[in-house]
């Protein structure tokens, strides 16, 4: 599923949520938290199971290996449920687990993904500021 989100109007704190509460409603799944730049370079990876990081990484210059080794470990040992949660336009969608993305409109994402029929887009309208108070309490900012 793609997320869109306009700029400026909480898309990371969105997926900070989302992944607060898929965690809660499914202890058992492991999540793979992904940030992308706008240019969809890789910028962090985490691992997470029970809302515990089992693990990260920060992209350092050109070596990547380490948010590889973050995604690969996770992936290995998933017992349950699979999913990964994409904060910004990624150059590449995983293929074997269910997969939400949130990214701000970006033409050559969505040239991407509109191929497959099967990944449906939500638009996400303006929060409220009701939606956005209740969002700060949960994720305790």
């Amino acid at each position: 599923m793609r997320t869109t989100i306009l700029p400026g109007i909480g898309k990371s704190i969105f997926c900070a949520y989302f992944l607060q509460r898929f965690s809660f409603e499914d202890k058992e799944a492991t999540i793979i938290t992904l940030s992308f730049t706008r240019e969809s370079v890789l910028k962090k990876a985490a691992a997470w199971k029970g809302g515990e990081m089992l693990g990260s990484a920060v992209a350092k210059a050109a070596d990547s290996s380490a948010m590889s080794a973050v995604i690969e470990n996770a992936e290995r040992q998933h017992t349950h449920k699979l999913i990964y949660l994409i904060d910004g336009p990624p150059k590449f969608h995983p293929e074997d687990a269910q997969t939400v993305v949130f990214a701000s409109p970006n033409d050559a994402w969505f040239s991407y993904i509109r191929k497959d029929w099967t990944r449906p887009m939500v638009v996400m309208p303006l929060w409220t500021m009701k939606e956005l108070e209740a969002a700060a309490i949960e994720l305790d900012l």
